[in-house]
C-alpha cells in the first residue's frame, strides 16, 4: 500500500514538472526571453525538493536567479 502512495506522489510530481517545463518553453518562445525554472516552496527562494513546488519566471537580466527586475 505504501508503494502505491509513493508511486502516486511521484507521478504527480512528474506531471507538475512536465507542465512547468511546457510553460517555461512556451513563455521563452512568446517572450523571446530566457526563462528559468527551479524548485521553490514559497515562490521566492530555491527549495530542496521538486515536490515542494516549482517557480517559472522570465529571467530578464539572465542572472538565473529571481530578482526584482524579473
Amino acid at each position: 500500500m505504501l508503494y502505491l502512495v509513493q508511486q502516486k506522489a511521484s507521478d504527480v510530481t512528474i506531471k507538475h514538472l512536465h507542465r512547468a517545463i511546457e510553460v517555461a518553453r512556451t513563455s521563452a518562445i512568446t517572450q523571446n526571453a530566457l526563462v528559468t525554472l527551479y524548485r521553490s516552496s514559497d515562490s521566492v527562494l530555491c527549495g530542496d525538493k521538486w515536490q515542494q513546488g516549482i517557480l517559472v519566471f522570465a529571467d530578464q537580466d539572465s542572472g538565473r536567479n529571481l530578482e526584482r527586475e524579473d
